[in-house]
């Protein structure tokens, strides 16, 4: 596949990386800050968890082929029997030769079928332990954005008692935000990577699980950046027309 049509966990990586830098440079020892620490620190295990993913286990699957290869053995033994025993003179010693030796194939081939699907539920178990941390993460983001209200900048209104800390500045307020909508984004990258070779549709599920929460958490903070820009621009034309 050409990279410009796959998502590089590199590259994934390595801009959560430079999110982290760029956030401590403006809110360094905030809680933000360690926020995007520990999205590279999830990143980078989410990088070791895709690599493991994506590695045969091959234990399971020469456990697979050793029962297939029995089954072809029970086969065969079955058939020298057939050519080898003189004593099958009626239908009933036909009948219970057949009998036995379909039990045999049988029981052989679920086991067979049995440790075929046991690889892809392996990897489905490891997929989805990702996934659960990456809407964990998302909802922890949330969580920083939750009390920047914009109206609180623009109105300047007062606080109370128990009111949360609050940026008195705009244009930090707006960085805090977008800061915010970047690591939902890549938090968002992270959960792609899972369905990038993966055709199990529970994973798949997952990942648009992830998606769609990402999506609305992202909604609610560009809805604040524009009141933000929306008064700003109002007052800004205020001021020209002032003049």
């Amino acid at each position: 596949m050409s990279q410009a049509r796959e998502l590089n966990i590199e590259s994934v990586v390595d801009t959560a990386r430079r999110l982290e830098e760029r956030i401590g440079d403006r809110f360094n020892g905030r809680s933000i800050s360690q926020l995007a620490a520990e999205l590279v620190e999830v990143a980078n295990e989410t990088k070791a968890r895709i690599d493991s993913l994506n590695q045969p286990r091959w234990i399971v699957r020469a456990a697979g082929a050793i029962v297939a290869l029995l089954a072809v053995c029970v086969l065969l033994l079955a058939a020298s029997r057939v050519r080898s025993n003189t004593d099958l003179r009626t239908t009933k010693d036909w009948l219970e030769l057949l009998q036995a030796a379909l039990q045999d194939i049988v029981f052989l081939g679920l086991g067979a079928l049995f440790l075929q699907s046991l690889e892809g539920r392996i990897k489905r178990r490891g997929a989805l332990a990702g996934l659960d941390e990456l809407r964990s993460l998302a909802h922890v983001i949330d969580m920083h954005q939750l009390t920047k209200d914009p109206e609180a900048v623009l109105s300047g209104q007062l606080t109370a008692e128990h009111s949360p800390d609050r940026s008195s500045d705009r244009f930090e307020l707006a960085r805090y935000l977008e800061y915010c909508s970047e690591m939902l984004s890549l938090t968002n990258k992270l959960a792609a990577l899972y369905a990038q070779k993966s055709q199990d549709s529970v994973v798949l599920g997952g990942v648009r699980d992830v998606q769609d929460l990402v999506g609305m958490l992202t909604a609610k903070i560009w809805q604040k950046l524009v009141i933000i820009d929306t008064v700003a621009v109002a007052r800004s034309a205020e001021a020209t027309d002032s003049m």
